[in-house]
C-alpha cells in the first residue's frame, strides 16, 4: 500500500532518524511512503495569527496529495492535527471550501475532497493490523521497562483525531509491548512535554519537561518512547540543557517508537539512526536477545 508522506518541518531539520526508522519499519510491513514534491509547513504555526491563512496553507498541502492520488501518512502529531482538521473542515463547509479554492486558483490548484489524513501508527493498527506487526518481531527486549509519552496532539481534540482514549490511551503501549518489554504507567502520563511553552516562557517549558523526566525516573524506567518529533527533541536533545539548568542528572534514553519497533524487527543502529540520538541508547541495546 502506498501513501504520500508528509514530513513537516521538525523532522527534516532536526529528527531525520525518525523518518529513517519509520520508513524502514513501515517498509517491512508493505507500506511504501512517497515524497510529496513541493510540500511546505503544515500551517500549524500560523493558526494563532490568521485562521484563514492557516486553512489555505494546509489545503495547499492536501492538494499535492490529491494530485498524487494518495492518502497522506503523517509522522508528526501537530501536522496530523492540522491537516486532518482542515481536511475535515473543507469537506463539510462549502463556503470555506469556495474561499480556499478562490485563492488556490491563482497557483493552479483546487481542493477536491479526495484524500484522507492518517497518522502512521493508525496505518499500522488499522491497515496493516497488529498481528502482522507482531510477525515482524524477530528479537525481543525481556525485562525492559518503557515509559510511553503520548504528548498532546495525538489525543486531543479526540472528537477530531479519533486516535485513542484521551484519558487512558493504549495504542502505543500495545505496540511497545510487542517487543517483550513492559510499558509502565506513571504520574501525568498524558501531560505535555513543555516544548510549546519555550517560546513564551522558557523557564516554565523546562520545568514542565523536568517534571515529566522526574516522574519517569521515579518509575525506574529504562527508556522513554515518543511518537512525536517535537516531544523527542524536548526529552532527548534538550535533556542535557534541562540537567544543567536544574543541576540534576537523568541519562534517560529517549527512542522514537519506530526506533524501538525497528530494533525488535532486526534493524541495526545505523538503519534506525540511533547514533543520531543525543542521549546514549546503549542501555536499551543490552536488553536485546537474538
Amino acid at each position: 500500500m502506498n501513501f504520500a508522506l508528509f514530513l513537516g518541518c521538525a523532522i527534516p531539520y532536526n529528527e531525520g532518524n525518525y523518518e529513517l526508522s519509520a520508513r524502514n519499519v513501515l517498509g517491512t510491513l508493505g507500506v511504501d511512503l512517497e515524497c510529496m514534491p513541493g510540500a511546505a509547513c503544515c500551517g500549524h504555526e500560523i493558526e494563532q495569527v490568521n485562521r484563514d491563512s492557516y486553512v489555505v496553507w494546509a489545503a495547499r498541502n492536501l492538494c499535492i496529495a490529491e494530485e498524487m492520488g494518495l492518502d497522506i501518512a503523517v509522522l508528526c502529531p501537530s501536522c496530523f492535527l492540522t491537516l486532518k482538521t482542515v481536511n475535515d473542515l473543507l469537506k463539510r463547509d462549502a463556503g470555506k471550501r469556495e474561499m480556499v479554492n478562490g485563492i488556490l486558483e491563482d497557483i493552479g490548484m483546487k481542493f477536491k475532497s479526495k484524500v484522507e489524513v492518517r497518522y502512521w501508527v493508525q496505518i499500522m493498527l488499522d491497515e496493516v493490523g497488529i498481528d502482522r506487526v507482531r510477525k515482524t518481531i524477530s528479537r525481543d527486549l525481556p525485562g525492559a521497562r518503557f515509559a510511553v509519552h503520548y504528548g498532546c496532539h495525538l489525543l486531543r481534540p479526540s472528537h477530531i483525531l479519533n486516535f485513542d482514549d484521551p484519558i487512558r490511551p493504549r495504542n502505543i503501549d500495545d505496540l511497545v509491548e510487542l517487543t517483550g518489554g513492559e510499558s509502565i504507567d506513571y504520574v501525568d502520563k498524558t501531560m505535555c512535554c513543555g516544548m510549546p511553552t519555550l517560546s513564551t516562557d522558557m523557564k516554565l517549558g523546562l520545568e514542565i519537561a523536568k517534571s515529566k523526566l522526574d516522574n519517569v525516573s521515579n518509575a525506574r524506567i529504562d527508556a522513554m518512547i515518543t511518537a512525536c518529533p517535537i516531544c523527542h527533541m524536548m526529552f532527548d536533545s534538550n535533556q542535557p540543557w534541562i540537567e544543567t539548568t536544574f543541576k540534576t542528572q537523568y541519562g534517560i534514553p529517549v527512542l522514537h517508537l519506530s526506533q524501538l519497533l525497528g530494533l525488535a524487527s532486526g534493524f541495526g543502529n545505523k538503519e534506525l539512526g540511533l547514533d543520531k540520538n543525543t542521549v546514549d541508547t546503549a542501555p536499551v541495546l543490552e536488553f536485546l536477545r537474538a
